[in-house]
C-alpha cells in the first residue's frame, strides 16, 4: 500500500491460458480507464490491469490527487471507460501497436 494505493501481482502457472489465444491481444498490454466512484472518496479510485508476456501481470490501483486511500472500502461503483463508455478505437490502436513490435 503506498497510501493513495496499491498493487497486486499476480503469479499465474504455465497452465494458464495466454491472452492472445483468448482475447487476440499481442505479449504486453495496459486495460486502462477503469473507475470507482466511492463515496468516502472526491474523485474515486483508477484502475489499471497490465498483461505482460501474454498473461495478468499486475492489477495497480490507486485514487486520484494523491487523495489518501480509504481505510475501510464500503461500497464501490465500477464504470468503464470515459462516461461509462470504452474507447475502443483506442484499445484498437494500441492492440495494432502491440502487433508490429
Amino acid at each position: 500500500m503506498t497510501g493513495v494505493g496499491f498493487y497486486v501481482y499476480f503469479y499465474l502457472g504455465k497452465h494458464v491460458q495466454r491472452v492472445d489465444k483468448a482475447f487476440q491481444v499481442k505479449e504486453n498490454l495496459e486495460i486502462e480507464n477503469i473507475k470507482a466512484y466511492v463515496p468516502s472518496l472526491e474523485a474515486g479510485l483508477g484502475f489499471i490491469l497490465f498483461i505482460r508476456e501474454e498473461v495478468l501481470s499486475m492489477l495497480e490501483t490507486y485514487t486520484y490527487d494523491n487523495e489518501a486511500f480509504p481505510e475501510n472500502l464500503d461500497s464501490a461503483v465500477l464504470s468503464y471507460g470515459i462516461n461509462g463508455k470504452r474507447n475502443f478505437n483506442k484499445l484498437a490502436q494500441q492492440r495494432e501497436i502491440n502487433r508490429n513490435e
